[in-house]
């Protein structure tokens, strides 16, 4: 591990993927006009973790379509369990 003092290396890439620098601050350093203050890197991972969460936040908690067909299926009796899929799944979940 290196110690870079007071601020973080610059972008590098590691592992195949990219980095994403964010400053976290906005104050300028006097004498060379530059931003200074926090900055966090956000990796290639990171971001499409960041992108699958956007994602998911976006999708409706049930699928309203579904689960009224189930419904009505249900209600005419016309829903059909398979054993076999259930125990199939059960199986999957135990391995």
């Amino acid at each position: 591990m290196k110690i870079y003092g007071n601020k973080p290396p610059e972008t590098t890439e590691i592992g195949g993927g990219t980095r994403k620098t964010v400053k976290t601050s906005k104050e300028k350093d006097t004498t060379t006009g530059k931003a200074t203050g926090d900055m966090v890197n956000i990796s290639g991972g990171g971001r499409a973790i960041e992108e699958i969460r956007n994602t998911l936040t976006g999708l409706p908690e049930t699928r309203d379509e579904r689960v009224a067909a189930v419904s009505s299926a249900i209600k005419d009796g016309t829903y059909k369990v398979s054993p076999e899929n259930i125990a199939s799944k059960m199986l999957q979940e135990m391995m």
